[in-house]
């Protein structure tokens, strides 16, 4: 029979960071509206005075924002989420929390400002990117389940995108470093957020196929498969090499821009 502990354990886990995390941003929200009368983020950005409550708010959105995407420490729920809810939903999934990371580009590029210490900021936030690298591949290592590992590897993704926020927001006080590497970093950033949901969907549909056909998630037992699902195989290659940013595939072209504006911030 279908074990229905795991499954609904996940399902309560995304819905307790799912509340959690809309009520925050609703609140953060309300306290800009209820100081300016704006929803607008360009209308925000010109008349915004990063009053105390400002910045309470922004310091809400950040952290909040990042629990959405799953970023570590805050990634808790999706393992769990991601490996046992059906294919097609795990990559509606993946989708939704792209969203959540366009979010904290906006929001960080929008409305932060140098007198706010975007350096130490930034330098939190590349952190938090790389620690979800570290992890994410760590744990995806060790992985028997296919969509287990799939959701870890999709928390290392989220560290690319969160390297790309962290350089732009850390040179934002320097406009020079800023024109010279650090709109390529939030350029970067943002390629990479549609180039993930394109090839992590893909790759979340191909591991549902082969859980439909052989009724196991489990890698040791799907050997062979390559013979009797050729296309299945064809797409799953196209997914993993866009995932590793090998070229011609998106993936290199974003992660490319990343490295390099990484590189030249701090050869480290």
């Amino acid at each position: 029979g279908v074990d229905l502990g795991e499954p609904a354990e996940a399902g309560f886990k995304y819905m307790v960071v799912s509340s959690i995390s809309a009520l925050m941003v609703l609140f953060a929200v309300g306290i800009f509206y209820g100081q300016y009368d704006l929803l607008n983020f360009a209308a925000l950005a010109n008349v915004i005075k990063y009053s105390q409550l400002d910045k309470i708010a922004l310091g809400i959105l950040v952290p909040v924002l990042a629990m959405k995407a799953g970023a570590v420490p805050m990634h808790m729920w999706t393992p769990d989420a991601y490996s046992e809810a059906p294919a097609p939903i795990s990559m509606i999934l993946v989708a939704a929390s792209q969203a959540s990371l366009y979010a904290l580009f906006r929001v960080t590029f929008s409305l932060y400002n140098i007198t706010l210490n975007t350096l130490a900021v930034g330098w939190i936030i590349i952190i938090f990117g790389l620690l979800s690298m570290f992890i994410g591949v760590t744990m995806a290592i060790i992985q028997k389940d296919i969509k287990r590992l799939m959701a870890y590897h999709a928390i290392s993704q989220t560290g690319y995108m969160f390297l790309g926020v962290g350089v732009g927001l850390a040179v934002l006080a320097n406009p020079v470093a800023l024109n010279q590497y650090g709109i390529t970093a939030m350029e970067g950033g943002i390629f990479h957020i549609m180039n993930h949901a394109m090839y992590k969907g893909l790759l979340f549909l191909t591991a549902g196929a082969l859980f439909f056909r052989t009724g196991t998630k489990n890698l040791d037992k799907m050997g062979g498969l390559a013979h009797s699902m050729k296309y299945t195989t064809i797409f799953f290659i196209i997914g993993a090499a866009a995932i590793a940013g090998l070229p011609p595939f998106n993936g290199f072209a974003s992660k490319l821009l990343i490295y390099e504006s990484v590189y030249r911030f701090n050869p480290l």
